[in-house]
């Protein structure tokens, strides 16, 4: 589970290499219900494998199963 600030982003990235980059205050807040579905899964997306929120000050850095590694400021 991740706590999120109203400046902050969410970077979500799936099984296939792709990533979305979400202002927080997009999610809104449900109460009582469970799920967001910002990232649409299809066989060319695969799962979401990982979701963290980063701010404009941050690097993340991906690294695949076969070592590709991609650096994003």
């Amino acid at each position: 589970m991740e706590v999120v600030a109203p400046h902050t982003q969410i970077l979500t990235v799936t099984q296939n290499g792709y990533g979305k980059r979400s202002q927080a205050a997009e999610y809104g807040l449900r109460t009582g219900r469970v799920g967001h579905f910002y990232v649409k899964r299809t066989p060319k997306t695969g799962d979401v494998v990982g979701v963290i929120t980063v701010t404009d000050d941050d690097e993340v850095m991906v690294i695949s199963n076969k070592g590709k590694i991609i650096r994003l400021k």
